[in-house]
């Protein structure tokens, strides 16, 4: 287990597994949205979100989820740094990630129980063309927990319980070999 990972503010808490019966309030945050104003280096508009994802109420054990992960992912790190770089860095409290092939998850707890899942990027993940472990991680989680994935990014919502799904979502937006 690594003892640091640095997550760009950015990047962080725009991918979310959050519980399935969320997905119509979803839904409707995203089709709400406005159109993204992006100029070359960012955007101009900035939306703040309701951040209550609800993975709390699933009332998923930290441990069990950490015991689950740690298997099947390729490097862990305790401690999760998010900002913007070198200017601007903050410790991420009870946080952990769990790094797969290019993608990560970072999982915040209240010591025993999840409060929030989010897929993250890094440099720090191994560079992979396959997603054997995440899509495995993804879709197992989704099935045990009935969970989904909003990606604000792109604002898509992507059902984990569906394999081909995940598969179509890792392939299209992260161009892994499937």
């Amino acid at each position: 287990m690594a003892n640091s990972i640095f997550i760009h503010e950015d990047d962080f808490d725009q991918i979310e597994l959050v519980p399935a019966e969320n997905y119509s309030r979803f839904f409707i945050e995203i089709e709400n949205m406005p159109e993204g104003k992006g100029k070359p280096f960012g955007f101009t508009n900035m939306i703040v979100r309701d951040n209550h994802s609800g993975v709390q109420e699933l009332n998923i054990s930290s441990t069990e989820l950490k015991d689950y992960l740690t298997p099947i992912c390729f490097n862990s790190f305790i401690n999760v740094k998010t900002g913007y770089g070198s200017s601007y860095t903050t410790t991420v409290k009870s946080a952990m990630a769990f790094g797969f092939e290019r993608l990560g998850m970072v999982v915040r707890s209240n010591d025993t129980i999840v409060t929030n899942l989010n897929l993250v990027s890094s440099f720090s993940f191994i560079t992979k063309e396959s997603c054997d472990q995440i899509l495995t991680a993804l879709h197992s989680l989704g099935q045990q927990f009935n969970l989904i994935l909003v990606d604000w990014n792109v604002q898509i919502i992507v059902r984990l319980t569906d394999m081909q799904a995940v598969k179509d979502y890792l392939s299209e937006e992260y161009g892994f070999k499937i």
